[in-house]
């Protein structure tokens, strides 16, 4: 297991920034243990993301937005990624 040094105040603060922007996401895409990945968590990202960049994407190119419609896919992604992270809470390694 490789260490990485940790952040002093000689850092510069973008690097800081980076490492704190890193360890931020290894912990909300990991398992209990920070270390196990978590393909359910990474797929929420990813849809998540995705949706996102779609929205985006027609905003961009004069396209109206329903804000109602938008607010719902992200309550359905965050539920079904809810119920699947609990559906597995037994079976994460302990950390």
């Amino acid at each position: 297991m490789t260490t990485t040094p940790t952040a002093g105040p000689t850092t510069p603060w973008y690097l800081r920034l980076l490492q704190w922007i890193m360890k931020t996401l290894q912990g909300l895409l990991t398992g209990k243990d920070n270390q196990t990945h978590d393909l359910v968590k990474w797929c929420i990202a990813f849809t998540v993301l995705a949706v996102s960049a779609h929205d985006g994407y027609q905003l961009v190119h004069g396209v109206q937005t329903n804000v109602k419609d938008l607010a719902q896919a992200f309550a359905l992604i965050l539920f079904g990624g809810s119920a699947g992270i609990a559906v597995k809470r037994n079976t994460e390694p302990e950390g």
